[in-house]
């Protein structure tokens, strides 16, 4: 008998193992048809996903311009934001907050498609919103604009966020309010309807008669992990102060926080919003499971 022969005959009659070159986690056994592998056959069966279903991502923050500050004008009561580095990327989140003194109805003062998202006033001299949409796939580096009041000091931060394989969605918001108080916390209003989820949150201070107050790090809660502040205005002598500040939720059905903390509680006016968008894909995902797995595939994970 040839050598040939033996290895043939070894190969026909000899179990064929398959082990994956990467466990991520602890898989059942791949099946192995008998008495041997007919043509076609593959040791990982793909598995349709229907559209819709959360993924789960890393987040960053691509880009935070210098905050812009100063006085709304006379006319057009508009204020002015500043401009991108770099031209965003489609389909990455933009997100704006903005503060200001008094209390007002703002407008998009552009035509780029900001969607307001919650908004909160604290009495008269203290009101902050969170602004946000989807960057298209034309994008320039012009800065938005928002209508306030007249001659109010506010404001602004942008920011862009990368990191969703599909939509960002807005799902969740909250808001909170309190001073004087050196710590502020805001939750959503509701639980989460996504694992990992991207939690924004801005807070605003209209500061009175005092000097020297500044923000401290921000903690997240709810089970939610915290990313990093973002851009921090400290407030001077009766003037407005900005912080913005991102998370990643915990699992699905879970309420993520943000809590605010300055140095002191003088004279503090605080007005906080937080906003949770999920990951939502727009089309089927395949995924690939091991040959006779019949376990379903928990909502909110891709086994």
């Amino acid at each position: 008998m040839s050598a040939l022969v033996r290895v043939q005959e070894w190969f026909e009659e000899a179990p064929i193992r398959l082990v994956p070159s990467v466990q991520l986690r602890v898989l059942p056994r791949l099946s192995t048809p008998s008495p041997r592998p007919q043509p076609g056959w593959r040791p990982w069966k793909p598995v349709v996903l229907p559209g819709g279903l959360p993924i789960l991502n890393a987040f960053t923050i691509v880009q935070h311009p210098i905050p812009a500050t100063g006085t709304s004008d006379a006319s057009g009561n508009t204020v002015s934001s500043s401009t991108w580095a770099s031209n965003p990327v489609q389909g990455n989140l933009l997100g704006a907050t903005l503060t200001f003194r008094g209390n007002a109805t703002t407008s998009e003062g552009t035509t780029q498609g900001w969607i307001k998202g919650p908004t909160i006033t604290n009495g008269t001299t203290c009101q902050t919103e969170i602004w946000y949409r989807v960057a298209g796939a034309a994008e320039g580096a012009g800065e938005p604009t928002f209508v306030i009041s007249a001659n109010t000091l506010y404001v602004v931060d942008l920011v862009e966020i990368s990191g969703f394989t599909g939509t960002p969605t807005l799902d969740r918001t909250g808001t909170a309010a309190g001073g004087p108080v050196a710590t502020l916390a805001t939750a959503v209003s509701a639980t989460t309807t996504a694992a990992s989820e991207f939690v924004f949150g801005g807070c605003g201070d209209a500061q009175g008669n005092t000097a020297g107050i500044t923000w401290s790090a921000s903690t997240a809660g709810g089970g939610a992990t915290l990313g990093a502040d973002i851009d921090t205005t400290n407030p001077p002598k009766n003037g407005e102060g900005l912080r913005d500040t991102w998370a990643t939720s915990g699992a699905s059905g879970t309420s993520p926080s943000i809590t605010f903390n300055l140095s002191a509680s003088t004279s503090t006016k605080l007005a906080a919003c937080i906003a949770s968008f999920k990951d939502v894909a727009a089309a089927n995902v395949v995924v690939l499971l091991p040959q006779g797995t019949r376990q379903a595939i928990p909502r909110g994970s891709l086994y």
